[in-house]
Parts: C-alpha cells; sequence; structure tokens
C-alpha cells in the first residue's frame, strides 16, 4: 500500500493540492474491518477569504469549524443535506493583520482634543474585521476611528488593536502630548511596537462545492 500523503503536501494552495490529489488513493482502514480503497478522479478547490463559494471566508461558525483545523484534516458533511461529501483542508496558516494608528491634534474644538484613526491597519491574506482604539485616560472605542477630549493637559498613550476574519490580531501603541500654551504639533503615525499572534490557522480552503 502506498505511504500516507505528509501534512506538507496539503500546507499549499488549494488549487495546487486540487490538482496533485487527482489519480491519488483514498484508502479507509478500520479495526475489524475490510480495507477499503478508491481512486481519486475529481476535485473541487475553494481558496478561502477571497473566494466568495468557500463557507469559511468570514468568520469561524460552528458550522465551519473544521475548516479552521491543521491541513490535511479531513471532515464530510451532507451537501444540501442528501449527498455525503469528504473535505481535506489546505493552505499555510493566517497571516495576523497590520495595526497602524494615527493622531492629529484638533484645533478650535478643545487645546485637549485628539483625532485617533486606525483605519490605515492592513491585511496581507484576508481583510480586518473588527477595530480597538484605547487610550490612557480610560476611554475605549470600537471603531476604525474616534475623537477624544482628554481631562487636562499632559502626555497620554493610544493603542489600537485590529483582528482579522480568522481571530489573528496584532497591536500598536504610540504617546503624545495635548494642551499647554501653544498648540500641539501634529503627531505622525506610529510605527507599531508590538504584534499579538494568536496560535489560530487560515480557514481550510477545503475542497467542496459551495454550501
Amino acid at each position: 500500500m502506498p505511504d500516507p500523503l505528509p501534512r506538507s503536501f496539503y500546507a499549499r494552495s488549494a488549487l495546487v493540492v486540487a490538482r496533485e490529489l487527482l489519480g491519488a488513493q483514498l484508502v479507509r482502514i478500520e479495526a475489524g474491518q475490510p480495507r477499503v480503497a478508491g481512486l481519486i478522479v475529481e476535485t473541487e478547490a475553494y481558496s478561502g477569504a477571497d473566494d466568495l463559494a468557500s463557507h469559511g471566508r468570514k468568520r469561524i461558525t460552528p458550522r465551519n469549524q473544521p475548516m479552521y483545523g491543521q491541513p490535511g484534516l479531513t471532515y464530510v458533511y451532507l451537501s444540501r443535506g442528501i449527498h455525503p461529501m469528504l473535505n481535506v483542508v489546505a493552505e499555510p496558516g493566517d497571516i495576523p493583520p497590520v495595526a497602524n494608528i494615527a493622531l492629529k491634534p484638533l484645533a478650535g474644538i478643545s487645546a485637549t482634543t485628539v483625532l485617533g484613526c486606525t483605519a490605515a491597519s492592513t491585511d496581507a491574506d484576508g481583510f480586518v474585521m473588527s477595530y480597538q482604539l484605547q487610550f490612557s485616560d480610560g476611554s475605549q472605542f470600537s471603531t476604525p476611528a474616534a475623537l477624544e477630549t482628554f481631562p487636562a493637559p499632559g502626555t497620554y498613550k493610544a493603542t489600537a488593536t485590529v483582528m482579522d476574519q480568522f481571530g489573528a490580531s496584532s497591536s500598536t501603541s504610540t504617546t503624545f502630548s495635548v494642551g499647554g500654551a501653544t498648540a500641539p504639533a501634529a503627531i505622525p503615525p506610529s510605527v507599531p511596537l508590538q504584534q499579538q499572534q494568536q496560535q489560530v490557522q487560515k480557514p481550510l480552503q477545503p475542497m467542496r462545492p459551495p454550501w
């Protein structure tokens, strides 16, 4: 019997894996049962976040949870509630997003009012799904941009955290000053100081028909 394909075989593009599975054998070995094998003659590939037909393109749900497993994981579901479909996970792990924060004092409102913006944050293999902007005075916002008026002149800290649709996140922080005798200068975008990567996998790019 041929050796099983290694996990590294599946940690590649779903399009490549689907083509190279053609002609391979699918083998079932179960204790006390006869060995069953079949030749793979047809495959389909769905590429995840950029594929509107993929059920794992948005976020983890109880239904698509298996799609977030390790490459090479196989699972079966009923297509349209009728036909059992065998799926296999492909593609490498998720790339976390990169958080970006920019702050600018606003004249004419208050000497201690600042506009914070995290809309320039990016994600290389998907999209930013949630934003969080937190200031050291205790205020917190769950929007890409927020206007904050601080209680007194001084130096404060702002932290932006973003999360992609697969659950990976990163954060960046910067300090700035507000108030005083003269209007504060514009504060340039910060350089990411820390990226907090969660142990998550990229949605499996299973080879299956649309849900």
